[in-house]
């Protein structure tokens, strides 16, 4: 996930967890952050931000819950029941932020935080030209669409995604896309960038998913031209974030 100098990162709590002084729970749209995400803008900054998680996520977390195995090591990622809101409305409260402050680059991680839907990140980077997207750690998602139509996606709006990985890089360990028990070799982390350099780059069919963890299906590649893969693994981000060449 891209956070150099010069950009900053609105996480999943913002909407999720954080609490006012009064212990109501703060909306990722609440009037009261229009200020920054202002400034933002004019100082031409852009804002990555993590809104909502995975529909799975707010499912039951039950053996049939296709991510059943990633909240058995996580319990504390599923945001089933009455406390939470609803995973649709957090999109509404995202959409409500991009569309109030149309001069603030916003870059909408894991595929516009709704790879399930392509079609509804489509009607928003339609909607609002200043909302851009990235792939981190939703291969798996998107890989499961129609692989023509989303090449079709990838090929119209070439100019508004960048590549993702949610890598995490610690002092003496690392995490693939999802944190999990013992430590990451170099081997695994070869897997897993080889499965999306796959998707992205060739025709292939049923490459197997980069995050075990996360699940058990298998993704259908996408064969990207080599001119927009050049947009989505560098000129899309050096245009958007400051301090990448």
């Amino acid at each position: 996930m891209l956070r150099p100098e010069g950009v900053r990162k609105s996480f999943k709590a913002l909407g999720l967890r954080h609490k006012d002084a009064a212990g109501k729970l703060l909306r990722f749209d609440d009037p009261r952050f229009d200020p920054v995400w202002a400034k933002c803008g004019e100082l031409g900054i852009p804002v990555t931000f993590h809104v909502g998680d995975p529909a799975a996520f707010f499912r039951p977390p039950t053996p049939d819950n296709e991510r059943y195995g990633e909240l058995g090591v996580h319990p504390e990622w599923s945001f089933y029941g009455p406390e939470w809101p609803a995973r649709e409305e957090l999109l509404t409260q995202m959409v409500n932020v991009v569309s109030r402050h149309p001069a603030t680059r916003f870059i909408g991680v894991h595929f516009g935080n709704n790879p399930e839907n392509y079609r509804y990140v489509a009607a928003l980077l339609d909607r609002c030209p200043n909302f851009n997207i990235d792939t981190a750690a939703r291969v798996p998602e998107i890989g499961r669409h129609d692989p023509v139509k989303l090449r079709e996606f990838f090929v119209k709006y070439q100019d508004r995604i960048v590549f993702g990985s949610d890598t995490v890089y610690g002092p003496d360990n690392f995490d693939l896309g999802v944190p999990v028990p013992g430590k990451r070799t170099a081997a695994e982390a070869r897997t897993f960038f080889d499965a999306h350099w796959r998707f992205f780059e060739t025709a292939a069919r049923q490459i197997e998913h980069p995050s075990p963890i996360q699940g058990k299906w298998k993704v259908n590649a996408i064969n990207l031209p080599p001119t927009v893969l050049r947009k989505l693994y560098h000129d899309n981000a050096a245009r958007l974030v400051p301090g990448i060449r």
